[in-house]
């Protein structure tokens, strides 16, 4: 059961409604429903989603607010542009792996970014993701040197729940945990 397609007419509606709105059976969001939704003031949660296009996220970059992808595994670099130029918070914990020319335009993005389900990303992605202004959550479960060095240029608080066996230099630069968070960091 649900909204399994919305009208324009519709996410217009939606997008003068104030507060939390979880659209669980919503599969598909073409650019002109996507823009009726992001005037939306408030969390935005779209769990079913599997595929963001490009035109969807467009029509959702002016959207302020908390989106949840929960279900997107991938973006291409027009998508993770688009979706940069929302602002509060941003999550796609399903995606596993990003381009680093994605992995830039998404650090364009200003609040809380979580990339939960990027557990195993090149140098080059966190290297881009580290332009990142505001939170960054990653699920990454080991560091190279490069990427422990990219990660400590970032601007905010990195939260990396996935990292349980630091080595002596990762625990050393990423130990201050004014910076960064996560389970397995101190040691």
């Amino acid at each position: 059961g649900g909204l399994r397609e919305l009208t324009r007419a519709v996410a217009k509606a939606f997008g003068r409604h104030q507060g939390d709105l979880e659209l669980r059976s919503l599969v598909e969001l073409p650019g002109g429903v996507a823009r009726g939704l992001a005037n939306h003031r408030g969390g935005l949660a779209l769990p079913r989603l599997t595929r963001m296009t490009a035109e969807g996220a467009e029509g959702l970059s002016g959207f302020r607010g908390e989106l949840r992808l929960d279900a997107v595994k991938t973006l291409d670099v027009r998508t993770a542009a688009a979706l940069g130029r929302c602002q509060g918070g941003l999550s796609l914990p399903s995606v596993r792996d990003l381009s680093p020319q994605a992995a830039a335009a998404l650090a364009a993005f200003r609040g809380r970014l979580d990339l939960s389900g990027l557990v195993d990303p090149s140098d080059e992605v966190l290297e881009a993701l580290a332009g990142h202004q505001g939170t960054l959550v990653l699920g990454v479960r080991t560091l190279t040197q490069r990427g422990t060095d990219a990660l400590a240029g970032h601007q905010g608080v990195v939260v990396l729940n996935n990292l349980f066996f630091p080595t002596d230099y990762q625990a050393r630069i990423l130990g201050d945990r004014s910076k960064f968070q996560g389970d397995g960091i101190a040691r």
